[in-house]
């Protein structure tokens, strides 16, 4: 009967513990995810700032005229 117990009682500070454990497994991947997101987006944001500045540049736009050389800076 107090094998059992303890048996128990063993198996059940097992579980939380691999569950706590498996907690601090997932936050750091929800990070790494997050960081990973970030990085894609503003890789994302600088492609396309990067295309309408060549847009600008090949449309000879009033736009382009005004601002040709700091865009050229940028290309």
């Amino acid at each position: 009967m107090i094998e059992k117990d303890i048996a128990r009682t063993v198996n059940n500070n097992w579980k939380i513990r691999r569950k706590y454990l498996s907690i601090r497994s997932i936050i750091p991947s929800y990070i790494l995810l997050l960081a990973a997101s970030l990085v894609l987006f503003s890789n994302t944001a600088l492609a396309a700032s990067i295309r309408e500045a060549k847009y600008d540049l090949l449309a000879g736009s009033y736009l382009n005229q005004e601002h040709a050389r700091e865009t050229q800076t940028k290309l």
